[in-house]
């Protein structure tokens, strides 16, 4: 039999009504090649590096939110059949390089980081529908006008970005957008027809 799946998110394992909760270190490179689904999230104490290269080829969806792990991490790596990845609340640092994503890419949170430096929005793959990069040290001026036309949810706020914003070319699919607490300018005029988002 094969495994495909590892599913070990704090609470979802109940011995003797208590929960299990993972300390230590984690090296996922050591994963079965045949996995698609990875789930070690919540848990404080779980610490380790991620190698993008060397996660399992046949990965779809990578869960490791709100852990203890760090350094730096190449999500430009990432490969097909990727689908979502969930790296929110860790401690990774460095540059955040969105300019090679895998296509099959849908959702992408990398939310409460130690990113920083600038970001470049506009090379984002089309199948892209939830960006959310909140909560970091990122900087520079954004380009919003070539995000992926399915993109239904966009958080960029609690980062360092300013200047001034074109919302003209804004996918028509946004449904969520989330700003505050950055340095941007700009006027959104809505169209009650073609927009119907929660902006923040």
């Amino acid at each position: 039999n094969e495994v495909v799946r590892i599913f070990w998110q704090k609470g979802a394992i109940d011995f003797n009504s208590s929960y299990v909760s993972l300390n230590g270190t984690i090296s996922l490179e050591w994963l079965p090649s045949t996995v698609t689904c990875v789930n070690f999230g919540e848990h404080e104490r779980l610490e380790g590096t991620i190698d993008v290269s060397k996660l399992p080829k046949a990965l779809v969806r990578l869960d490791d939110c709100r852990c203890c792990l760090q350094g730096e991490i190449a999500l430009e790596n990432l490969v097909e059949p990727i689908e979502s990845v969930f790296l929110d609340g860790n401690f990774f640092i460095g540059s955040l390089n969105l300019e090679h994503l895998p296509k099959t890419l849908k959702k992408l949170d990398v939310d409460a980081n130690r990113f920083s430096g600038c970001v470049n929005l506009t090379m984002l793959p089309e199948s892209l529908n939830t960006l959310s990069i909140q909560w970091n040290g990122l900087s520079g001026e954004l380009d919003l006008t070539m995000l992926p036309s399915q993109l239904d949810t966009l958080r960029i706020g609690y980062n360092e970005f300013h200047g001034e914003l074109d919302f003209s070319e804004l996918p028509k699919s946004l449904q969520t957008f989330w700003l505050e607490e950055t340095d941007l300018q700009g006027t959104i005029f809505l169209d009650e027809e073609k927009f119907g988002f929660e902006c923040g």
